[in-house]
């Protein structure tokens, strides 16, 4: 997996070209200064005459935090990059390993990028070295290399940050996410290094015992501070270095939690200056979800003190969608805790931020939908009173946010059963709204909410209404005798100042006995205006304004166009709409010099061609077009000992081509697609050989615990791919030009490809298929096609298809972005290629991406709710219970989205099948109950809520 790295990736050459590029013994000239971290962020800075790298690096002493930074000014002898571990004996691996940890101890300076290029590149190449090593290591790591990587780890990553002056954008309402965001100009090295820690701790040759005396609190303490990065890739890095640490040393489990506990009370009640908070609140997203029931006093105690203050800061919208999705796991592991969430969010609520409130409310909704009734009864008044605010809110996405909350039927139950309680808080906020709100959407919400009260409880309905009358008389009357107390006031005023001749209005010194005790009569019978603790103390808590923050606070960006890692075998990189290329024009890829090497007939010369930068730009495109006219010689990976020199030629010249094309600055030329067409077409289209396998499926076995068949082959595939998907996606690639060579048949041989073994493969091309959907339009009604005729031969004729998870998934995409209303064609495509997909008994291998395409095709057209369920009932499994369970899953979601009309059409024949269900020997079908429940629930919210539709 060098998916994390390819974005800097190596370029070895020949020997005679590395001779070259290196200057065989290279003497440079350098300053090092050494940086070591302090609390106050602090660097102190020294000078070495000179630093021998040899067989004894493993002897120089550079410490956790001390780097020593190369800048070119004074002398050191020679830095050079140590032998490959292929050309030592298995013995001498390990302490070749260390050298090269310790040479990758030295920290360059990159705040000039011409300086040291070569002893840079050296250092960059065993840093990939180090990373194949560590991930291909068939042996547990001894303390002594355990001690080593952890010395080269702090070198590199702990270090001082110098973060940028920001003006408070946030202040002024400017979202932050549209800053560009700051870089680390050392990125090609820290990149790497945190590839090599990110593998070193997720290999099962780590012992945790002996890693856990190198990685223990003060290491971790170190890492949170990287957090605090400007640099968005670093801080992914390091979420997932942080999990993945917390899953292996539970030991530290404890400690974590304390800790980013104390960056949070930092954050909200210090400083309001932090980078990492969204990524932190990631990690605790997952880590609360694994929290065992009952939750400890210590959890709630975290969630009292620490999440819910995080609404606080101006700049919670940087953080606020990991921040409700941790406050939502809370609710759902204890329902007690939605009380203590709902009163801290009214706490919290902002008062003039009215982008803001919308947050709140869409995080409300979120916390009702899994509250219990008593814990509900127990905050709704001071709930409603703010609700009450925000209906009458002048800033109509305020009002129609907290109107959208009688859409959600949990909550509107909810509503109903307390609505004795609720419609005297809420009546005079709708009935102002209905009568004066400026906006029109406004109005009509408030009149459909008014309608739903009006229907349920006519009798209620009406006391709210002549009690709301009667208290605008009485205020009607109050301001009256307001106004006239006074007018008499200013009139005696005006008299005393008329006899004294004076200007001023009089104090009560000069005014006599009677006019004095006229005043305080008039003045006692004046209205009061309630304090702000007894308003406090009315609506159940005090609404804290948002204090100042500053526009420190970002959110994770998605890099797509430079992703870390794009040859992560684990994990290709993820969807995105960009084009994908093809070829046509009578060019045949089996004629493009497909030459399979297996050791008898070799082309001669196959050599490695110059580098990118060892030529004049004029002279770069015809240098790729050669080198990939290099890679069109497809190798033998059958036998692994064969030709291993050639492979690795081919290999160094596609990460070179990923790299050229990943920067490259101008338009591809024809020539150029067509080459690299060419290129790809050789390498992937391919006839695929399925391993035989036994029946399994019929016997219940679940094919995923098999190993699945890798590809021998993918070491060069993997790269070839990653190419395809980086010119697809460059945006120097003109589609108008490229659908010349993207047709037809490149379309149906690249879905060809899906039936292949090997998962890696099947997420590349799923990635890449997405991608030319989304670029060229003129081939999406043949794609949506050509899927569907995968779909019949599988389900009609072979039932056997590797790919039919991943192009469900990506029809999950298509269906989410179809247009309403939905054309005659897709609703064909749901009957004849999508619910005939329940068939097949191998239904458990894709039934969660099937479901979620049927479901978005209910959600699209509700009308298609009848045509799913009969369907479901017309592949209804009779022998298979667990097949029978996955149906009653799915069964349950589209039901949610079902309308009471086409409720009512198949709700007989529905429940005669659920009535089998329930009378199951299976113990696992009590999954029907649930279903029945929720069905017969909905029916009688439905009754009670909308009684003229049902």
């Amino acid at each position: 997996m060098l998916k994390q790295i390819l974005s800097k990736l190596p370029r070895k050459s020949s020997k005679s070209t590395a001779n070259r590029e290196h200057g065989g013994n290279h003497a440079a000239n350098s300053n090092a200064s050494t940086g070591s971290r302090s609390n106050g962020g602090k660097s102190a800075n020294s000078s070495i005459s000179s630093i021998a790298v040899n067989n004894s690096a493993s002897d120089v002493a550079i410490h956790r935090g001390v780097n020593s930074k190369l800048n070119g000014n004074l002398g050191f002898s020679q830095y050079e990059g140590l032998p490959g571990f292929k050309d030592v004996p298995n013995s001498e691996k390990q302490n070749l390993f260390i050298k090269k940890l310790n040479l990758c101890c030295y920290i360059f300076d990159f705040t000039d990028p011409t300086k040291n290029l070569k002893e840079k590149e050296t250092k960059r190449q065993t840093l990939l070295e180090l990373v194949e090593y560590v991930t291909s290591v068939s042996g547990k790591f001894s303390e002594t290399a355990i001690q080593e990587i952890m010395k080269t780890v702090s070198a590199n990553l702990f270090r001082a940050f110098t973060p940028q002056p920001r003006e408070d954008k946030v202040i002024d309402g400017v979202d932050l996410e549209e800053d560009e965001p700051s870089m680390d100009s050392a990125w090609p090295h820290l990149q790497i290094v945190y590839e090599l820690f990110l593998r070193f701790v997720s290999s099962t040759e780590t012992d945790a015992k002996l890693a856990k005396r190198y990685i223990d609190q003060s290491f971790i303490l170190k890492l949170l501070d990287l957090f605090d990065s400007e640099d968005p890739r670093e801080r992914e890095y390091l979420k997932t270095i942080l999990h993945r640490i917390y899953g292996k040393f539970m030991v530290h489990r404890p400690f974590i939690r304390k800790a980013i506990n104390n960056i949070f009370y930092q954050f909200i009640f210090e400083t309001e200056k932090y980078n990492g908070i969204a990524e932190l609140l990631e990690i605790l997203g997952s880590i609360i979800n694994g929290f065992a029931l009952p939750l400890k006093e210590e959890h709630k105690m975290f969630l009292v003190r620490a999440m819910i203050p995080l609404h606080k800061p101006r700049c919670l919208a940087m953080y606020h969608q990991p921040l409700s999705y941790c406050i939502t796991q809370f609710v759902e592991k204890d329902c007690k805790l939605a009380d203590t969430v709902i009163r801290g969010l009214l706490k919290y609520w902002p008062v003039t931020n009215s982008s803001k409130e919308v947050m709140f409310l869409n995080e409300l909704e979120e916390v009702l939908e899994a509250t219990q009734p008593p814990e509900f009864q127990r905050c709704m008044v001071p709930l409603f009173q703010q609700l009450a605010r925000c209906l009458n809110s002048s800033h109509f996405q305020v009002a129609e946010r907290a109107l959208f909350l009688w859409n959600n039927d949990p909550i509107e139950n909810l509503i109903i059963q307390n609505r004795k309680v609720i419609l005297p808080i809420i009546f005079p906020a709708l009935e102002k709204n209905a009568r004066n709100h400026w906006n029109q959407a406004v109005r009509s919400l408030t009149l459909n909410v008014r309608k739903i009260f009006e229907d349920l409880d006519h009798e209620l309905f009406n006391e709210c209404l002549i009690r709301f009358q009667e208290d605008e008389m009485k205020e009607a009357e109050i301001k009256a005798r307001s106004e006239a107390t006074w007018k008499r006031l200013e009139e005696l005023a005006a008299q005393k100042a008329a006899s004294d001749d004076m200007a001023v209005v009089p104090t009560c010194k000069t005014l006599n006995r009677t006019t004095s005790v006229m005043i305080k009569q008039i003045l006692g019978r004046l209205p009061k205006k309630p304090s702000k603790s007894s308003e406090n103390r009315e609506f159940g808590g005090t609404s804290v304004a948002p204090s100042n923050t500053s526009s420190a606070c970002k959110s994770t960006c998605d890099f797509q166009s430079n992703r870390p890692g794009a040859l992560n075998n684990s994990s290709p990189p993820g969807p995105d709409s960009a084009p994908l290329l093809g070829f046509s024009h009578g060019m045949k890829p089996t004629q493009v010099g497909n030459l399979k090497l297996n050791g008898s007939s070799v082309p001669a010369p196959y050599e490695a061609l110059p580098g990118f930068r060892d030529v004049p730009n004029s002279e770069k495109q015809n240098l790729f077009i050669r080198k990939l006219n290099l890679c069109c010689v497809v190798f033998d990976f059958a036998d692994p000992t064969k030709n291993l020199k050639e492979k690795d030629i081919k290999r160094q010249t596609l990460l070179e081509l990923v790299d050229h094309v990943t920067s490259a600055n101008g338009k591809f030329t024809e020539t150029v697609m067509q080459e690299v067409i060419k290129m790809v077409s050789v390498n992937l289209f391919r006839p695929l050989t399925p391993q035989p396998r036994e029946n399994k499926v019929l016997e219940a076995f679940d094919l995923e615990e098999e190993e699945p068949m890798m590809d021998p082959a993918w070491p060069h595939l993997q790269i070839v791919y990653e190419f395809f998907l980086r010119f697809v996606a460059s945006p120097e690639t003109d589609a108008k030009l490229a659908k010349r060579y993207v047709d037809h048949s490149f379309v149906l041989k690249l879905l060809d490809l899906f039936d292949s073994e090997d998962p890696r493969e099947r997420e590349y091309l799923k990635t890449i298929l997405h991608r030319i959907y989304g670029k060229f339009m003129v081939h999406r009604p043949f794609i949506r096609k050509a899927i569907n005729n995968i779909f019949f031969r599988f389900i009609f004729e072979t039932e056997k298809h590797n790919g039919i998870a991943e192009l469900l998934e990506v029809l999950g995409s298509i269906i989410n972005g179809f247009a309403l209303p939905l054309k005659e064609e897709h609703k064909l495509f749901l009957v004849r290629g999508l619910i005939p997909l329940h068939k097949p008994k191998c239904l458990p291998m894709y039934h969660q991406q099937l479901s979620y395409c049927i479901t978005q095709f209910v959600e699209k057209d509700c009308k298609l709710a009848d045509t799913v369920i009969r369907g479901l009932l017309k592949y209804w499994p009779i022998t298979n219970s667990s097949k029978e369970v996955m149906f009653l899953s799915e069964l349950e979601e589209v039901l949610e989205a079902t309308q009471p009309a086409e409720f009512q059409r198949c709700m007989v024949p529905l429940f005669r099948q659920i009535a089998r269900c329930l009378s199951s020997s299976h113990f696992q079908e009590e999954g029907s109950y649930m279903v029945t429940f929720s069905v017969v629930k909905g029916a009688r919210c439905l009754k009670v809520t909308r009684p003229a539709s049902a």
